[in-house]
C-alpha cells in the first residue's frame, strides 16, 4: 500500500465535505451512470442522490457507528476480486474522530487469510447494520492507515437505507473463532444447504478504472430462506 500523510488526507477531507456537494459532479462513478442510463432512471436517481448522499458523516451516523460491535467490509483482493468480511470488537471501538474520518481500535477479525488486505490507499464499502433496530447506514472510504492497533478510514460518501428486508435478530459476539477460510473451486452441498436456509447475506462489489480503482462497496440482501437461487455449482 502507498504511504499516506494522515492530517493532511483529513484536512482535505474536512474542506470537501464543507462545501455543497455535487455541485458540478456527480456522486456516481462511470459504471453506476452508465447502468443508470441504460435503465432509463438517470436523472431521477441523480436529484435523488444529490439530496441524501454527503461527503461526510452526519451527527446522526457518526453516533450510529459509534454503537456497533461489528462492521461489513468489502473491497478487492490483489487479483481485483471482490470479498465481504467483518471488523469487530468491544462496543466503543469504533471512533468517529470527525465528520469525515472512522477508526476502528484494536478491531478482530483484522487479517482473513486469502481475503483482502488492508493498507493504506485501499478503496473500501462499509455497511453498518444494527440488525436488531433494522437500522442501516453505509460508507464508501479509503483506508488511510492500518495496523491491528487501528484502522483509520477517510469517508468518501455517507449515505443512509431503509430497513426493507432486514430479517431480525440479536446478536453477540464469541471470545474465539476457530474456523479458517476454505477456498473452494464448487458449491457442495453442505454450502448449498446453508445457502437455501439463510435469510441474511451480505454482498462486496467493486468498480475498476482504466489507472485506478473507482470505488467499492458492501451491501446487504435479506428475504425468507430461499430468497437466494443457485444456478449451477
Amino acid at each position: 500500500g502507498q504511504e499516506m500523510d494522515v492530517g493532511a488526507e483529513r484536512a482535505r477531507r474536512k474542506a470537501a465535505a464543507s462545501q455543497k456537494a455535487w455541485v458540478s459532479e456527480s456522486p456516481f462513478h462511470e459504471g453506476e451512470l452508465a447502468i443508470q442510463e441504460k435503465l432509463g432512471v438517470k436523472l431521477r436517481i441523480d436529484e435523488f442522490a444529490r439530496k441524501v448522499m454527503r461527503r461526510h458523516m452526519n451527527a446522526q451516523h457518526r453516533e450510529f457507528y459509534e454503537m456497533m460491535e461489528f462492521l461489513v467490509v468489502g473491497a478487492a483482493d490483489r487479483e481485483g476480486w471482490p470479498w465481504c468480511s467483518l471488523l469487530t470488537g468491544e462496543k466503543g471501538f469504533l471512533r468517529a474522530a470527525d465528520e469525515v474520518t472512522l477508526e476502528a481500535i484494536r478491531p478482530k477479525l483484522f487479517r482473513v487469510e486469502g481475503l483482502f488486505e488492508y493498507a493504506a490507499g485501499l478503496k473500501v464499502g462499509v455497511l453498518g447494520i444494527q440488525l436488531s433496530t433494522r437500522r442501516r447506514n453505509r460508507l464508501t472510504a479509503t483506508v488511510l492507515s492500518a495496523s491491528e492497533d487501528a484502522l483509520v478510514l477517510g469517508v468518501d460518501q455517507s449515505f443512509g437505507n431503509c430497513p426493507q428486508y432486514i430479517q431480525t435478530r440479536e446478536t453477540s459476539l464469541r471470545e474465539t473463532i476457530s474456523a479458517k477460510p476454505q477456498a473452494l473451486t464448487e458449491l457442495g452441498e453442505r454450502e448449498l444447504a446453508l445457502i437455501a436456509k439463510s435469510d441474511t447475506l451480505f454482498v462486496a462489489s467493486v468498480a475498476p478504472g482504466d489507472a485506478v480503482q473507482l470505488g467499492a462497496d458492501a451491501s446487504h440482501r435479506g428475504g425468507r430462506p430461499g430468497f437466494v437461487k443457485v444456478d449451477g455449482k
